[in-house]
């Protein structure tokens, strides 16, 4: 039987989804989120809405199925579902059947084989390395029937071959503290530090963003150590930004954070050093798992030179096992239709096709605005922006990591007086610590950014240094630690957003705009045009572009 599509199921703990590939067209790949339409931030429910979303289709077509969870297997997954509520019964109701592994054989993907293939479906490179670095991922049973999981795996990709050369595992121990379970493993050591600063364990960018502001207590021996002698009395139990801002522990969340971040650095940085030492002449890496979020680690990276180049896919965390199982599935089946990606063609814009927006929607959904179409639109914003206005910018389809990169995006002028306190006050609602980031024309980044001429950043993965002659300018871009999370573009990648970079610059001779997420906190990046909606109506911007309509409030 032949097929027509690959499908890819995520069932993981957090960030779960569903992907197609369509065979006739296999980069018109579609990924859909969970937390995109429940709107719930890294949501980790079974991916019955992604499908549901996808349906139309794969009806009445031939497709194959590859599906991943992490820390226990898919079908555990879905009995526990089944005791608490008739969910099969209700997949039955929605033809969705045959995405269970209660009623279905579906082959189960190791997690980093996962996040693995997540890479390879952006990879630029022929040949590289590929580290997997994230918590918790496959479980297995050593001798002693102790379960462990894998936390970090290496594979070597070359002539179209995928080939494990090493994988580490953790394992979880009882602790003194009451409700906890701690482990050795350097992304769960994050993960605690996240829960203890934010009561969150998905809070890991936050921490990483409030490490700069404490003092290390140096290179640990023991992560689980360390964290039974914090006094988990002071761990932070609130919600809101108020209470944590007013916390009076915030010293020790800053040195814990800084702590955490010391150590993540330190052990990544001693792991790539043996691997280079050991593969000498492998010149090219993937960075990918949950852990290849971390930015600031990424641009120290990049600093030490270890590697050619450095490739970090747009989706590293749990967001991106859905399509990794997918491609896997793809690659299976057609072993010679792998290729590498142009790097001025990478993009991450693979959400739901049928979120884009058309004018009948538009209409309907923002009745009662003042809705403009013009076709010199991209110099109209250009002049709202550069007079100082923050707006936000809704083009075709969403990205599908957890970055904004230009189509569900909120825009202002580095320019803009006391820019990141307004945002942080009246948009995002989020704590004062936290950075943001910026995009600049890729031929132009080397100007303002101490990287080399060249230099390919398209995902926002790495926070490079501003440079001197331009960091009071660009303060509000950049952190504490003089650095900004910043994307580089080509015109390949996103016209639209380019020309309007271009279009800023002959007003205020910088090609680069604050770039942040088209949402406020705690929520997932804008979805679909109901999302947009909402949005603008929660917040006090006064302009939303969504393609080539202007909407004033």
């Amino acid at each position: 039987m032949s097929l027509d599509y690959s499908i890819g199921l995520g069932k993981t703990i957090f960030n779960s989804g569903a992907a197609i590939i369509p065979w006739q067209n296999p980069h018109d790949a579609e990924v859909v989120l969970t937390e995109r339409f429940n709107r719930i931030k890294n949501s980790g429910a079974w991916p019955l809405t992604p499908l549901s979303h996808l349906q139309s289709q794969f009806l009445h077509k031939n497709f194959g199925i590859l599906e991943c969870r992490d820390v226990q297997t898919p079908l555990e997954f879905e009995i526990y579902y089944n005791s608490r509520f008739p969910f099969l019964e209700r997949l039955k109701l929605l033809g969705l059947e045959k995405f269970s592994s209660m009623e279905n054989e579906l082959e189960v993907l190791p997690h980093h084989l996962a996040h693995a293939w997540s890479g390879l479906a952006f990879s630029p490179f022929d040949e590289c390395l590929l580290l997997v670095l994230d918590g918790a991922g496959t479980v297995e049973d050593n001798a002693a029937q102790i379960k462990q999981y894998e936390y970090l795996s290496l594979f070597r990709w070359k002539d179209k071959e995928l080939t494990l050369l090493d994988r580490k595992f953790l394992s979880f121990l009882p602790s003194k503290i009451k409700g906890q379970n701690f482990s050795e493993g350097i992304g769960i050591f994050y993960e605690k530090a996240s829960e203890f600063i934010f009561n969150n364990k998905t809070e890991a960018g936050k921490v990483m963003g409030l490490a700069p502001f404490g003092k290390s207590a140096g290179t640990l021996k023991s992560f689980t150590t360390y964290l039974e002698s914090l006094d988990w009395q002071k761990q932070y139990q609130g919600k809101s930004k108020k209470e944590w801002e007013g916390s009076p522990h915030r010293e020790i969340y800053q040195n814990l954070a800084a702590t955490v971040q010391e150590n993540f650095e330190h052990f990544v940085f001693e792991y790539l050093q043996k691997v280079q030492n050991h593969y000498p002449d492998e010149k090219n890496l993937i960075f990918t798992g949950g852990c290849a979020l971390n930015c600031t680690f990424n641009g120290k990276l990049v600093e030490k030179r270890m590697f050619s180049k450095i490739f970090i896919p747009p989706n590293p965390g749990d967001e991106g096992i859905s399509l990794g199982c997918a491609y896997a599935h793809y690659i299976q089946q057609n072993p010679n239709a792998w290729t590498a990606t142009s790097w001025n063609r990478l993009t991450s814009y693979r959400g739901l096709k049928a979120s884009v927006p058309d004018e009948v929607a538009i209409s309907e959904v923002f009745e009662g605005f003042e809705i403009v179409k013009r076709s010199d639109y991209l110099t109209h914003i250009a002049e709202l922006l550069s007079a100082g206005e923050v707006i936000a910018f809704v083009q075709g389809r969403s990205e599908i990591g957890p970055r904004a990169l230009g189509n569900r995006s909120i825009l202002a002028c580095p320019k803009k007086e006391n820019l990141k306190n307004y945002l942080n006050e009246n948009v995002k609602f989020r704590e004062d610590f936290r950075p943001y980031g910026c995009t600049v024309q890729w031929e132009k980044a080397h100007r303002y950014f101490e990287v080399d001429e060249g230099f390919e950043n398209p995902f926002m993965s790495f926070a490079v240094k501003v440079r001197a002659e331009y960091r009071t300018i660009l303060k509000d871009l950049s952190h504490i630690d003089g650095t900004s999370r910043m994307q580089t573009l080509h015109y390949t990648q996103n016209e639209v957003f380019h020309d309007l970079l271009e279009e800023v610059e002959k007003l205020t001779g910088l090609p680069i705009l604050l770039n942040t997420s088209l949402n406020v906190m705690n929520e997932p990046i804008v979805e679909n045009i109901q999302d947009a909606k909402r949005f603008f109506d929660e917040t006090c911007l006064k302009t939303m572009v969504i393609g080539s309509y202007i909407i004033r409030k």
